[in-house]
């Protein structure tokens, strides 16, 4: 929420909700836009809308408690296929003109990755489960 925010902006109305301090997961979602004018039945708007005018830049603080510093550790690759994901399927037009060779990169790393996880599984985990047999636990498979 912006420092110094009261709520309000125009009308005193539209300031950003709250997240709970709570235990566990809290989230709040705000589109950072201040509430709708008032529209009615056969409203003629031409290039216009009655969606409410945008939040004004402010300053926010944001702590990450995840104990995994972003900058230093990259996007997971399930993450950008997610997203890529999103991407494409917004709208009701084509995917962008983009999104086939980001989706190609992907799968080639993916690849790789499931390449490496073959070469775990058939050759290291073998190997794995003779050394948990002889300090008397369990195989993995």
């Amino acid at each position: 929420m912006p420092n110094g925010s009261g709520g309000g902006g125009r009308g005193g109305g539209g300031a950003a909700p709250a997240a709970a301090v709570a235990p566990g997961v809290n989230t709040v979602v705000w589109n950072l836009q201040y509430p709708a004018a008032t529209s009615f039945p056969g409203m003629i708007l031409c290039g216009g809308s009655v969606a409410g005018p945008p939040a004004p830049p402010g300053t926010y603080q944001v702590r990450n408690r995840s104990r995994q510093d972003p900058l230093n550790f990259p996007i997971k690759l399930n993450n950008r296929l997610a997203s890529l994901l999103s991407v494409v399927s917004r709208g009701d037009g084509r995917p962008l003109g983009n999104a086939a060779p980001i989706f190609d990169d992907l799968v080639r790393e993916l690849k790789v990755q499931t390449g490496r996880l073959s070469m775990v599984l058939t050759k290291d985990l073998a190997a794995f489960d003779v050394e948990a047999r002889w300090l008397g636990l369990d195989d993995v498979q």
